[in-house]
């Protein structure tokens, strides 16, 4: 039997309060490029003084949070989006500080990755082109067809400079603004599925599942 603790869901209302301003924090640092307070947030956010399945939850949330600012940061800088398995990967460390260590360096690379170059500027104009129209049926064909490109040459062209083709991309994004559906509204699963583009619900459900490894439904319990 479970029994309600009002002292404990307080403390673990708090703690979610300051991990939300603390992230606002490490948004900031990123994006003056400031390095320093970057580390110093981060080992405050690492360090809470939680055990068992508080301390769980807790790591849950802030992996996931601080996962997707590191994928919008790469985004907004036209990088290829990362591998999903790090962040299964940052999940599955033994201890906080060796999480912190891992987000540590991926986040710190990220002023050095906006720097080192972008996407040609095609590309980057079919990645706005995405962004404006992916609630809408859009394709290889469509896309080619706007921008009076052959389909192969497009493909090849975003495949080898994004590192994924371009159906994969459009599927990510989709499921990226899933993401924010999910975590700051009350829209029902099927709802979110077609407002980001999916033709169906079954079809939203196979493309969460090979982008974050878990279900949309699961996704808004364990993250929201």
């Amino acid at each position: 039997m479970h029994y309600y603790d009002p002292v404990m869901d307080m403390a673990y209302y708090v703690r979610r309060k300051q991990m939300q301003a603390r992230l606002a924090n490490v948004r900031q640092a990123l994006e003056s490029a400031n390095t320093d307070a970057l580390l110093h947030e981060l080992e405050n956010l690492y360090g809470q003084d939680l055990t068992g399945m508080q301390q769980y939850h807790y790591l849950l949330a802030l992996n996931q949070s601080l996962w997707e600012l590191y994928v919008s940061f790469l985004s907004s800088a036209h990088r290829p989006a990362p591998d999903p398995t790090r962040l299964t990967r940052l999940n599955s460390m033994e201890n906080p500080s060796a999480m912190r260590e891992l987000m540590s360096d991926l986040l710190s690379a990220l002023p050095r990755a906006a720097e080192e170059g972008t996407y040609s500027r095609r590309v980057r104009e079919i990645i706005d082109y995405i962004s404006a129209h992916f609630r809408e049926e859009i394709s290889l064909e469509s896309i080619a067809n706007v921008f009076c490109v052959h389909k192969t040459h497009l493909a090849r062209l975003f495949k080898t400079e994004t590192g994924m083709s371009l159906s994969e991309f459009i599927r990510r994004y989709r499921v990226n603004a899933a993401k924010t559906l999910l975590r700051d509204s009350r829209f029902r699963v099927n709802e979110i599925a077609y407002q980001v583009g999916f033709n169906s619900t079954q079809s939203f459900y196979n493309a969460f599942m090979h982008c974050e490894g878990v279900a949309p439904k699961l996704y808004r319990e364990y993250y929201c």
